[in-house]
């Protein structure tokens, strides 16, 4: 876990230390101080609940290393910045409820990784209506239930399937 110090210089130097296994819950919760890109690295095996909700300040891609197996519930929800792709990992099998919620600037495709079996309510919404991704790809050859990640009356969502995705 993140010291208070370490936290700091992580907000100053856009960097997670080397070494670092775990990402607490709330560790980010709020910062409001952060910019650049934001790679959680191979060796970060948890992130926790509310890791870095209501972040700002990112002006780049969220990307994800290797370690990661569940993204929790509530863990970037309503976080500013992030433009571009997001491709979720094929080691990453539950993404939580809220997960993704609120994060409004995406603008690229959404791929969600071939081991993804369980995406919770609201994982990819604002409001009730999907986030801004242009395209989403599956690359699981039975894809999980979307439910309330991309419904709605007037909103609807083209799946590509894991034959699509695999040209990525």
């Amino acid at each position: 876990l993140l010291s208070r110090r370490q936290r700091q210089m992580c907000i100053r130097d856009r960097l997670l230390p080397e070494g670092l296994q775990s990402i607490g819950g709330k560790a980010f919760y709020e910062c409001k101080k952060l910019t650049g890109n934001l790679h959680i690295p191979d060796n970060v095996t948890s992130l926790g609940t509310y890791a870095f909700y209501s972040c700002s300040g990112f002006t780049g891609s969220l990307t994800f290393g290797t370690g990661i197996s569940i993204i929790p519930d509530y863990c970037f929800q309503d976080c500013s910045g992030f433009t571009g792709n997001l491709v979720i990992p094929d080691q990453v099998t539950k993404i939580g409820v809220y997960a993704f919620g609120g994060c409004i600037s995406f603008r690229g495709y959404l791929t969600i990784g071939s081991g993804v079996t369980s995406i919770g309510n609201n994982a990819f919404t604002n409001n009730a209506k999907p986030l801004n991704f242009s395209k989403v790809y599956c690359k699981a050859a039975t894809p999980p239930n979307l439910n309330t990640n991309f419904s709605g009356s007037a909103y609807y969502c083209l799946l590509y399937t894991s034959d699509a995705a695999d040209d990525l």
